[in-house]
């Protein structure tokens, strides 16, 4: 098991207000590379994974039922927001390291990003943040925007550039955004 400690570090890889200015990151270095409709829509999904989070989570308050820890339950706080942006934000990131690059390279930043889902997901469930199923509401969402991200770079033209550069700056945004210690809840967008 983790110590708790280490899980609301790793948990909070899926707060907005880490994931959201690595895709911010990304985006500017998709725009930046020439991938200006690859740019446009991963900010577009992030923006709208957002949007939805948060509309789908004002119907879940008022509609839902209480929280009483059973699996299969969605609770009042469905979905979970970190599952959403975890899964927009790292497997955009696998994505485009899926698509970009080769080698070494290409495992590393698809392992890191399939790590960083799977963390953060059970790290929602285990510090009782959310039922499982709230989680699962929250992956398929933002699977859902992962997939239109994935089409989008499989159609692509061009060549890619370097994607060393990408990787040493989402690394360098996230580790500074973990550090700032600024959290945003859905809370704040409602």
């Amino acid at each position: 098991m983790i110590p708790h400690h280490l899980a609301i570090e790793l948990t909070d890889f899926g707060n907005v207000a880490v994931a959201g200015p690595m895709a911010a990151v990304m985006a500017a270095w998709l725009w930046f590379t020439g991938q200006r409709v690859l740019a446009g829509i991963l900010a577009l999904n992030m923006g709208c994974a957002v949007a939805a989070t948060v509309v789908l989570k004002e119907v879940s308050r008022t509609l839902g039922g209480e929280f009483y820890g059973t699996p299969l339950q969605l609770s009042t706080g469905a979905p979970s927001g970190h599952a959403v942006m975890s899964m927009v934000t790292y497997g955009a990131l696998g994505v485009l390291f899926a698509v970009g690059s080769r080698g070494s390279l290409r495992v590393l930043a698809v392992a890191l990003a399939g790590l960083l889902i799977v963390g953060v997901a059970v790290t929602r469930v285990t510090l009782h943040a959310h039922t499982p199923a709230d989680v699962a509401t929250g992956l398929i969402l933002g699977g859902a925007f992962t997939a239109l991200t994935a089409v989008a770079a499989r159609h692509t033209r061009g060549a890619w550039p370097a994607m060393t550069p990408l990787l040493i700056g989402v690394a360098v945004v996230a580790l500074a955004m973990q550090v700032s210690g600024l959290r945003l809840t859905s809370a704040d967008f409602m």
